[in-house]
This record gives C-alpha cells, structure tokens and sequence, in this order.
C-alpha cells in the first residue's frame, strides 16, 4: 500500500482531528496519481491561514450572485437538488459537512477521474481551513448547462441561467487524462503546470508571431470554426486526438504533425486561440498564465472567474465566426502593438494570483461558507461516507467497474411518440427532417414507444442493429400502450432522456407523421430561454394611432393579440390595454401620438426566422432563463365527447372529472419546443417524493399537457407563419400502412 511521507500524516498537532489528518494522507493515495502523491505538503502549509486576505470582495461576487436567488432555500428544494444527482446517475455526488468532517452520498459515476479530482480539492481545503462550518450541496462534475435553475455546484453554465453555483473545478487540481504522450506522468497537476508555465514563458519580444491553438474534437463548433481560424495569415491550429482510456491515466495521442503540444509551449507564441468546446474552453486559465493575447469568441458559457474578465484588458475579443479576427490580428502586430503587450502582461498578472492554489482554495472556501449560511443544515444520509472512504472506494472499483464512455453534449432533444407499426414513418423522418441541423445547437432524437406495444422491443433491436454506432434511436418505456396512456409515454420518457442527457437544454415534441423545419426552428430556443422572443417595451406606452393599426379587436387579451401578430407577416409590434383587454398589431411603432397609453410589445421571432443569427440570440440574452413552450397555441377549442369521425379524440372522461367543455390553451402536437425545465416537469410526476402521483387515463395529449401546465409562470409562444406554413404532414394512406 502506498504511504504518504511523515510530515503529512504524522503526529496529530492541536485542533486537527485524526480523522481529518487521515483524510490528507487518503486522499492523495485515493487519486491513485503518481504526480499528485509526489506533492508532498507539510502541516506548516496548513498553519494560520490568512492568504485569503489577499483577494478583493470582487473575486468573490460571482459566489454571491449565484447564491442570491437560494437565500433560505427550503427543505423541499434542497431535497430536490439532491434527488435530481440520482435521478441523473452519473456525474454528481452530495457533500454533506458535519463536525468538520466531510462525508460524501450518492455519488454517481462522472467522466474520467473527475469526481475523485473535486473530492481531492475539497479534501485540500478542509485541511486548510477546518474545521469547516456545517453544510451540505450537490456537486456536478459535468461540462455545465445552458438552463439551470437548481442550486447545484456546476463547472459551467450560461450566466443568465437562473440557477448553478460555479465552483473552480477539478482541473484546478490536476488533469491526468490531458497530458501529452510526450510530457512527464504529472505534468499537468496545477501547481506544476502553472510553475511550468510561468518558468518557459518567453518575454513579449522573444515569442514568435503566431496565432496558435490545440484542443480537442469536443464540439461541432470546433470542427465548424476551424477552417476559418486555419485560413488567419501566419496561424498554427489543429484538433488533437483523444482515445477514452483508464482513468487518471492520459488520453492524449499525437498524429500528423504532432499535434499535441506540451502546454508551456503554447506560450512560445504571441496570440492564443480560445475556442469553446462542449460548453467552455478548461484550458483557458492556462492561457491567461502565458503573457500572450488571447483571442476569445464571446464567452457564452461562464465559468466562476469569467465574469472578472473584460474585454480589451484581459483578452481580445472576436465574433463568434471570426470574420473580424484577421483585421484584429494585423491591429494587434501592427500599430496596436503596444496594447496587445499590454493587454498580455495584465492577463497574466491577474491569473497568477487569481487562479492559484490560494485562489481556488480560497473560493471553494468561500463558497463552502455561503451553503452554510443560506441552505439546510446537513442530515447525516444513509449512504453517506467519510470523504477520504469514497476516494478509496473509488480507487477499489477502478478495476472492476469497465470504462465508461462520455456521452456526446446534446443541446436539443427531439422526442417523437409512435407505435411499432409507424416503422414506414419512421424510416421517413430519419432520412428527411431530422437530418437537418444547427451551427450551434447539436440535436438528437428519439422515437418513443410503450412496453405494452406489441413489437416495441423488435424495433429497437432492428434499429439498434442498423445504427452505425449500435445506438438504437429508438426508446421503449415501461407503460401500456394506447392513446390515453401517451402523456404517461412522454413523461417516462422525459424521465430517461434526462438522466441520460443532463446537459440538454431544449425539448421538441413532434409526431411522428410530422415534418419539421428543425434549421428555422432550433435558433429560436435560445431565445425564448433568455425572454427574448416576446419582449415588454416599457419604453414605449403606444404605437400611435389604431386606426393606421393593422389588426384591432376589443377585449381579446394577450394570447389571442400574440395569435394574430405571430400569423401576420406583416407584424413586428402589439399593443394591448391591460384593462379592457383591447388589442391592436402594428408594423412599426413609432410612439404614441395622443394620451392613451398601453402596453407594448415586440415580436422578434420573426426577425429571427429571416436572420437567423444564433450567436446574437445567445450573446444578448438578458441574465435570466424564463421556462417556455413554443409552438402552435390553441386555444378556445371544445372538448369532444361524441365525434363518430375521429373518436379517438374523444375526451368524455376528462370533461366529466373537471366540469369543463373547453380545453386551456396548449401547443398543438404537430410540432413544438419547451425549455428542459419544463420537461422535468412532467417527469418529476411518479418520481422520488411524488411516486405517489400519476397521470389520469385522459385523450389528447397536448390539450391535456395545457390543462398541467395553466398554472404555472412559463411563456406561451406563439411560433411565427413562416414556420408554421413549413410545418407538414404527411398523409398515410391504408396500402402505404
């Protein structure tokens, strides 16, 4: 058994309790990481400890934004957090801190060695300043999310997401997995590739002029954006190779021209790429270390340090197809030459001190002592162990537990109920709609059909089979098979895909005889998540006079006035009196010319069917993720009971359990999108503390998706004509069944 050398786990010294100086000699040997175990840190590093000092209230205010909206998180929330880790099974564990001991539950399986990673962080820092205050969070090692709402401890996530409390993340401590065949065992332990970095940087003067990069093939994006950034005069770029292998052990390999590059060589050259990848880019803290310029798209994804950042300061920003970069690069070697010195040097000033073991430890710290503060004190779980325990039983079940694979980030999952005999219809969207795509977003589908189906499972072998990479696109669920069991359906299979795909930000529901304009349709998501689909104009209080208006109608309200904007072309604004109910659609809206006032809106989807500019969607959001459906709103529609033509539409039972014959506005199933949120919705129903719940045996799913989803504070959009015309249907006649 390996053994930490004495000055760690040596003799207790007063206030450290032995089994917090067991956990520092268990949790390095836990990493099972010969770089790691060769970081031998004496009990004198852990003294009274006042580095902290060091760093500004500034540094800690993305910790302080992130817990503001949890201030007093309740006990059902909390718990809520805690069941969606198991719901997810991978990625994520549960910290609960109690008497200065960390303990560690439910933890499930992450990617590479990055869950034991984070608990070596956490580890170090209790060691540092434990005892530490009584607390209890979740911890998701995954890439990070578009739409978070929950108080989860995240890598990455959009900054006007709701939810997600960044912490630095495991790469902050060591990055086994991403060293170079040719670099020593351990070279990218924080500590000494930082050291290593900071030692070979060349000055200003001495590196050459390229614009240089490497990275992993880890999104479309990258793959999509290379071309461009390789056509930049004087430019050295390429994408590394990656094989999945054990973890902790390098995953690395070099081709070509050996195009992995130790990182302190980045820093022999002036001008440093920065791509995102799946959602952020890690190795951009090791950019900002090396004294060159940083050219950066927008940072969609934040991670806990990037809102400290500018622009112009700290890197040099470019559009996110970067089409501005050649003329910003001939700038900055040119008559901007002594600004990009500049901006180079601050870079790496501010991250040697920032983004350092203080640093991080410190952050974590801080992070650590907000949960404190604003979420439930922990109770003890019955799973929960003791820190340094999980990291052995990690390291136990390297060789018993095969290597999992990292699921590919999907942004957009598209769901499609249908039976075993639509295998025709099937076949058809595969090879049409859903080959369509996304610059930005990448999608995935899914056909969905019921155990109780006869010949459900022979489908998803035969499509198993057929699938190029063994994935069978098709999903069976454990439910009866009928038309008044189908929101049961899509909610189980909501469920799994979830917990499959936790990253997914969007869901499109489509029918399986439907034909979707996914290329149109998928730039609109974002929008609609950051509220900026139909937007309040608080700055206007009317649109002139309504008889130049384009549509009027007395007492209609809000969802029939976005009705009639959205299906005419001709429509940008609405206004509506929030009194009488009265609604008028104008093309333009140049500002009242009388006393009346009223409230006016802005439809902007349908600027966005005619430019599609996703990045400017994604790059203007306001900092908040609003839940949405976005579709074909009906509403006003009878519930029928007697309808001889279509009695499967027949809804006898739902109209006598609640009284009613008109069913709420809901998205009409053809075709529509909702935010994951409210996706999770509908899967929580059956789940963990409501398993004592379940969905009545009603007809018409979507009318009956509307009636669960009245009441609560999402946006119902209205899709805009140009997309609605190019939704279609295909018609099957009885010899093509």
């Amino acid at each position: 058994m390996l053994r930490c050398q004495q000055p760690l786990c040596g003799n207790r010294r007063k206030g450290i309790s032995r089994t917090s100086a067991a956990a520092r000699c268990i949790g390095l040997i836990g990493l099972n990481l010969p770089a790691v175990l060769a970081e031998q840190v004496t009990l004198d590093d852990y003294a009274q400890y006042e580095r902290c000092s060091g760093f500004s209230k500034d540094f800690y205010a993305q910790a302080e934004r992130d817990f503001a909206p949890f201030h007093s998180l309740n006990d059902w929330d909390a718990q809520r957090s805690k069941n969606l880790c198991r719901l997810r099974g991978e990625a994520c564990f549960v910290v609960q801190i109690m008497d200065g001991q960390v303990y560690i539950s439910n933890q499930q399986v992450g990617f590479q060695s990055r869950n034991r990673l984070t608990m070596a962080m956490l580890q170090r820092v209790s060691t540092k300043f434990g005892p530490l205050p009584d607390a209890e969070f979740v911890v998701d090692t995954s890439d990070g999310y578009a739409d978070i709402q929950a108080p989860i401890f995240v890598i990455a996530k959009f900054p006007m997401s709701s939810g997600g409390i960044l912490y630095p993340d495991f790469s902050s401590f060591a990055w086994p997995e991403s060293e170079c065949p040719s670099e020593k065992s351990g070279s990218h332990v924080w500590r000494r590739v930082a050291a290593d970095i900071l030692k070979r940087a060349p000055s200003w003067s001495q590196k050459s002029d390229l614009l240089f990069w490497r990275g992993a093939d880890t999104s479309v994006y990258r793959k999509q954006i290379l071309p461009q950034v390789l056509m930049l005069p004087k430019s050295d770029v390429s994408l590394m190779e990656w094989v999945v292998g054990a973890e902790g052990k390098r995953q690395v390999v070099s081709s070509g021209n050996q195009s992995c590059v130790p990182i302190a060589d980045w820093c022999q050259h002036k001008f440093l790429a920065n791509l995102p990848g799946n959602t952020m880019a890690l190795a951009l803290k090791y950019r900002l270390l090396c004294g060159s310029v940083i050219l950066s798209t927008p940072l969609m994804f934040h991670e806990w340090y990037y809102s400290q950042l500018q622009a112009g300061v700290h890197y040099v920003e470019v559009d996110l197809l970067w089409h501005s970069a050649e003329t910003v690069l001939e700038d900055l070697r040119t008559k901007e030459g002594a600004a990009a010195e500049a901006i180079a040097r601050e870079a790496q000033r501010w991250a040697t001190k920032h983004l350092s073991e203080d640093g991080f430890d410190c952050y974590w710290h801080r992070l650590i002592q907000l949960a404190s503060r604003h979420f439930p004190l922990p109770r003890l779980s019955p799973d929960a162990v003791p820190l340094e325990t999980a990291m052995l039983a990690s390291l136990e079940q390297l060789t018993e537990v095969p290597v999992q694979s990292h699921e590919v980030q999907v942004d957009v999952l598209v769901v499609i109920p249908a039976r075993a005999s639509d295998i025709g219809l099937l076949e058809y969207a595969r090879e049409g709609w859903l080959r369509d795509s996304s610059a930005v977003l990448r999608h995935r589908h899914f056909f969905v059909l019921a155990s109780g189906d006869s010949g459900a499972e022979a489908v998803a072998d035969a499509a198993r089979q057929h699938a190029a990479d063994g994935e069978s696109d098709v999903l069976v669920v454990e439910c009866e098979h009928g038309y008044t069991k189908l929101l049961h359906k899509m909610a189980l299979a909501y469920r799994a895909l979830l917990a499959r795909f936790p990253g997914a930000s969007f869901f499109i529901r489509a029918d399986v005889d439907s034909v979707l304009p996914l290329r149109l349709l998928l730039p609109l998501l974002p929008r609609a998540a950051a509220g900026n689909a139909v937007v309040p104009r608080p700055d206007v209080t009317g649109c002139g006079d309504w008889s130049a208006a384009r549509w009027t109608r007395p007492a209609v309200g809000y969802l029939v006035c976005l009705t009639e904007c959205a299906v005419d072309r001709g429509c940008v604004f609405f206004t509506l009196d929030s009194g009488s109910g009265d609604c008028a659609t104008f093309t333009t809206c140049p500002g009242p010319s009388g006393a009346q006032q009223h409230e006016v809106f802005e439809y902007r989807l349908r600027a966005a069917v005619k430019q599609p500019d996703l990045a400017k969607a994604l790059r203007t959001s306001p900092q908040t993720v609003r839940p949405f459906l976005l579709g074909t709103i009906l509403h006003g529609n009878k519930v029928l009971v007697n309808d001889t033509f279509n009695p499967q539409w027949n809804n006898r039972r739902y109209s006598q359990d609640l009284g009613i014959n008109v069913y709420p506005p809901y998205p009409e199933a053809s075709g529509y999108a909702m935010s994951a949120g409210v996706a999770a919705f509908l899967a929580g129903v059956g789940e963990g503390a409501l398993s004592t719940l379940a969905w009545k045996a009603w007809a018409i799913e979507d009318a009956v998706l509307g009636t669960v989803l009245a009441g609560l504070d999402l946006d119902l959009l209205q899709l805009p004509v140009e997309i609605r015309e190019r939704i279609r249907v295909i018609r099957v006649t009885s010899a093509d069944a």
